[in-house]
């Protein structure tokens, strides 16, 4: 009986070891590749959380130097009374737009006033302006725009960049005084 008995527990040793095996082998591909994900996930949440602690130290000085910026930018602005162009001036436009991004450093392509943007009655002509220089002068001539009194709004700005350089588009509207009434004005 002896025998039979150590033959049982020498079957059990294997069987358990065979069993042990194989739940490493299910634990190196399974439960392993995951936990080293989750230590990754758990590192980026830790830079994450990191990083949002920063922020909320900064926005405040973010918050203050946004508005300390917006203020003394608008500050410095000028002031102009918009008014309608009168339509007899309306041939010279182009050339005091194209004068004004001549001040600025920039090249004009074109300045052309769109006649038909005047069927639309609205009493606004739009002008198509091709420019082409630097940012900097971009910037400076889009600031003068805003002394212009006829303006009313700069419907599209695109830039491109070129073999020759940079390259501006800009639709301007402007306001036009309705000379069918007596006095030339609504």
């Amino acid at each position: 009986m002896v025998k039979i008995s150590l033959r049982l527990a020498r079957e059990n040793v294997m069987r358990l070891l065979v069993c042990l095996g194989g739940l490493l082998v299910a634990f190196a591909l399974l439960v392993f590749p995951e936990m080293r994900n989750v230590t990754r996930v758990e590192a980026q949440i830790s830079a994450t959380k990191n990083r949002i602690e920063q922020q909320k130290i900064l926005y405040p000085v973010y918050r203050e130097l946004l508005a300390a910026f917006q203020n003394a930018t608008a500050g410095s602005l000028p002031r102009v009374e918009r008014k309608p162009l009168p339509q007899a001036e309306l041939g010279g436009v182009a050339t005091i737009i194209a004068g004004m991004a001549r001040e600025q450093g920039l090249d004009v392509r074109s300045v052309t006033p769109d006649p038909g943007s005047l069927a639309s009655g609205g009493g606004l002509i739009s002008v198509r302006c091709i420019l082409s220089g630097g940012l900097a002068g971009l910037r400076d001539f889009y600031l003068s725009l805003g002394t212009l009194p006829s303006l009313t709004h700069v419907e599209r700005l695109q830039v491109e960049d070129t073999f020759a350089g940079r390259v501006y588009r800009l639709d301007l509207w402007l306001a036009l005084e309705n000379q069918d009434r007596p006095g030339g004005r609504r």
